[in-house]
């Protein structure tokens, strides 16, 4: 064979060689392709990353915690309109091709050519679809036959219909939304089911450019935008004329992106929230998987109070800031300190939250004042002190003195001075102490109301009875009250827990006095009512009420008596003024004017208040209290809350509890002759069993402080009491009596003073 025959051959076998390596390598290489793209189960049963909703009592959207926003629905939920909307702006073949389209890759071609630039895009839906769920974004050959390929896959293995319900649900239209549910919610206000044509129109119209076109930042450009879409409805015979005129002069209402974003009365109700769920779950449950989180809370309570809190705050700052000018100091600025609030409230008898305040703005302080801060309560803290004197046999017409008293420390205990009611004898035991060695309380205003009532001194907030209860109680039958009736933080069982000194939550205290509120019954305060995932409705919790006896009703009866008390005639008078229906409780004031309390509750309602600044900087004025500043808040916040449910009383009186007509001086059975009387509560057996025969009802103010002062100044010796009780009475276990509390002041009179005790400077007490 000729050297030219042969070369012929060779050229002749390349040819075949090299066809079949290219179509080798071409399956091959779409072999190795295919085998890295997802499985059938991946794309049959894929699911996007769902938001999880939170929804208020009422079934209203408080906030939706989400990587994207998205808010997955079946295809026969998305109206028609809008399907047909999107169809023809994106894929008019979309029932025709098989994943790719040809004839549209064409078309594209030719215009973008005769255009000299890309104005029209190729990809099918589902070339869309196989791009957005399941490959990366990068752009190259690779990709794009991939792209191809994982379209043809698709289509062979989902209906028209299922591709379609995955397209729509993962478009992105701007402003981290995504899918047409969401989207009709974020820019219109309403669920998908409910959007018109024009609403359709302008959604499909994002998806070109979502920036350019947003609803919220170029409305104009977006009516324009779904114009266009409705006339692609028109050439393509989906609308009629008529139709397709009345859509496009239809005014499209656009949702204001306020409106969209989380209200900040929610936030740190929200914030708890989320490590709730997170702690419980996990982030990813919460951030992705599309749950439905219904609250007990109500949108519209929560708002109303959000406001009275905030507005009060501010006008604290401003009408401190006057008076800190007027006294000379130059130094304060508003700015930089600025007073903080919280506010709770919750049903009675079930315990399920309705408002959560946390502070007065998210941004500035992620503090969550409702649970995290620990503050004193003051005198907030004494409903429980009276609770255990009744579960001791006191009544509310027991009469304790309110009179000068003193403690002195003997290495070990606390001893109460005998006849410590004489200044004299308070002096002589004073006499070669040092000063931390003998304990002084003192009420508000430093006056002594002489023998009053139970009820009387609480409503009036006198610390000296407060501390005569704890002493005749003990503190650990104080501290064992406090704990059945809800309070979880640690208490030291100390004399001066009479004065609020311990440190609580607002959301312990709240739920203490629900206890209270409901006669003894404790309900568990709770906030999440059910949560559910996707759309099969799978149930991962569903919470009702969880009730205990907590308290014995007779005697949690007499208590709530008297706390209506305080709200009619005592601290809190106001109360009764504006809510003019049976209301307890009782405000609290601590040392200096830090912290600044009041907590009511009716028969369906308990809410708690709390003011101060988070450093624990002194509130600058002494007529700054919890009955003339949290109270008139307050009011304002809670009682659209207490006017949505019925007026009753509390009731009806448990078994065993009677009522007798008394004295309201001498705290025995009412004469005729007596001036001041009233129908007082007792349990059975245990009313007066004498009558009264006092000839002269007028109280008697013994002391004022300045006598005190006289006495002292006399005596040559240095201020007496300046320490808190560190140990309790009686205590077996000797401890620092140098160890001081930060101590707690009292509450305002119903001649608008307010208790206060004499107790170691402030200072001298640990921060």
């Amino acid at each position: 064979m000729s050297k030219r025959r042969l070369a012929d051959a060779i050229t002749k076998a390349r040819w075949p060689v090299a066809i079949s390596a290219v179509i080798f390598g071409a399956v091959f290489f779409l072999r190795r392709e295919m085998m890295e793209l997802p499985q059938l189960p991946q794309v049959k049963f894929w699911a996007p990353a769902v938001s999880s909703r939170v929804v208020d009592r009422n079934g209203k959207t408080i906030f939706e915690f989400a990587v994207e926003k998205r808010d997955y629905v079946s295809i026969e939920e998305i109206p028609l309109a809008c399907r047909l909307a999107f169809l023809s702006i994106e894929d008019e073949r979309f029932y025709k091709h098989w994943g790719i389209d040809p004839r549209g890759i064409f078309r594209a071609l030719l215009v973008n050519l005769s255009e000299g630039r890309v104005v029209q895009g190729a990809s099918t839906i589902t070339q869309q679809v196989a791009k957005n769920l399941f490959l990366t974004r990068e752009k190259s050959l690779r990709r794009k036959v991939r792209e191809w390929l994982l379209a043809i896959y698709i289509e062979a293995n989902l209906s028209k219909e299922e591709i379609l319900e995955m397209y729509l649900n993962q478009v992105y239209l701007g402003h981290g939304v995504y899918g047409v549910a969401e989207g009709a919610r974020n820019f219109f206000g309403k669920d998908i089911g409910r959007v018109t044509l024009a609403e359709a129109a302008m959604l499909a119209g994002l998806i070109k450019a979502p920036a350019n076109y947003s609803p919220w930042r170029m409305p104009e450009a977006a009516r324009a935008r779904s114009h266009v879409v409705l006339g692609r409805m028109l050439d393509q015979s989906i609308i009629s004329p008529f139709v397709y005129d009345r859509a496009v002069k239809e005014e499209v209402q656009i949702t204001s992106k306020t409106a969209a974003s989380l209200p900040p009365a929610f936030a740190h109700f929200l914030e708890y929230l989320r490590q709730d769920i997170e702690d419980r779950y996990s982030p990813e449950l919460l951030w992705k998987g599309g749950l439905r989180i219904e609250t007990t809370i109500d949108t519209g309570f929560q708002e109303r109070a959000h406001g009275a809190l905030t507005q009060a705050l501010e006008n604290f700052d401003q009408a401190r800031l006057s008076w800190e000018i007027a006294r000379g100091n130059t130094l304060f600025s508003a700015s930089t300190l600025k007073i903080e609030g919280s506010f709770l409230a919750m049903e009675t008898k079930t315990g399920a939250i309705l408002t959560w305040i946390g502070g007065r703005d998210f941004k500035s302080s992620q503090f969550n004042r409702v649970n995290q801060s620990k503050r004193q309560p003051g005198s907030a803290f004494k409903p429980f002190v009276w609770l255990a004197a009744l579960n001791n046999g006191a009544t509310p017409a027991s009469v304790y003195d309110d009179l000068p008293l003193a403690y002195t420390y003997d290495g070990k205990n606390w001893r109460l001075v005998e006849g410590s009611t004489d200044f004299q004898k308070i002096v002589d035991a004073a006499v070669g102490r040092a000063p931390e060695m003998i304990w002084v309380p003192n009420n508000f205003d430093g006056k002594y109301r002489g023998p009053l009532t139970l009820r009387r001194a609480l409503a009036a907030s006198r610390n000296l009875v407060s501390i005569r209860l704890v002493d005749q109680a003990t503190p650990q039958r104080i501290v064992a009250v406090a704990k059945r009736a809800g309070i979880a933080s640690a208490l030291e069982p100390v004399l001066s827990l009479g004065l609020g000194t311990a440190e609580v939550t607002l959301l312990e205290l709240t739920g203490a006095y629900q206890t209270i509120g409901n006669l003894g019954i404790q309900a568990k305060p709770y906030a999440i009512r059910r949560i559910t995932q996707g759309a099969t409705g799978s149930v991962l919790e569903d919470n009702r009420p969880v009730l205990s006896e907590a308290l014995p009703p007779g005697e949690t009866y007499l208590l709530v008596d008297m706390m209506k008390s305080v709200t009619t005639e005592g601290t809190a008078a106001r109360v009764g003024r504006v809510i003019r229906r049976p209301t307890g409780g009782k405000t609290g004031t601590t040392q200096d004017n830090r912290d600044l309390w009041f907590v009511g509750f009716t028969p369906d309602v308990v809410a708690g208040g709390w003011m101060g600044y988070d450093n624990f900087e002194p509130l600058g004025k002494k007529d700054a209290t919890g009955g003339s500043t949290v109270v008139p808040w307050w009011t304002q916040a809670v009682l659209p809350i207490i006017e949505s449910y019925p007026s009753r009383d509390f009731g009806p009186p448990p078994e065993g509890v009677v009522f007798s007509k008394i004295c309201t001086v001498s705290g025995r059975m009412a004469r005729l002759r007596c001036p001041k009387t009233r129908l007082e509560v007792f349990l059975k057996d245990h009313q007066p069993a004498q009558f009264c025969e006092l000839a002269d009802h007028e109280e008697e103010i013994l002391l004022k402080p300045d006598q005190f002062d006289e006495i002292l100044a006399k005596s040559s010796m240095t201020v007496v009491g300046s320490t808190t009780t560190a140990v309790s009475q009686d205590s077996e276990e000797e401890t620092n009596p140098l160890t001081p509390v930060r101590s707690s002041g009292g509450d305002e009179e119903t001649d608008i003073h307010e208790e206060e005790p004499m107790t170691p400077p402030q200072e001298s007490a640990p921060q």
